[in-house]
């Protein structure tokens, strides 16, 4: 049952940091923050990595979610202890 919802929350987050803060960005309401949201999701780094631009922005962005995640994962398994 742990594993499903793992998978879920991960799957949510995953579509949430690649397309959901784009989306988000194009409401109307937000228009002084949709730089912001765009720069926040994953879609701009990646666009600019998939076209063979290697920018040290969008490599320390990729970095720093992998130091948030592992960092946040060690909390939690120190916490559950």
């Amino acid at each position: 049952e742990n594993q499903i919802v793992s998978f879920i929350s991960s799957a949510f987050l995953s579509f949430l940091l690649y397309n959901g803060l784009d989306s988000f960005s194009a409401i109307d309401l937000w228009s002084e923050w949709s730089y912001v949201f765009t720069s926040l999701g994953m879609l701009s780094h990646y666009d600019a990595l998939s076209k063979g631009l290697v920018d040290l922005v969008d490599v320390g962005y990729f970095l720093s979610l992998v130091l948030i995640f592992l960092v946040s994962t060690k909390l939690i398994l120190v916490y559950k202890k």
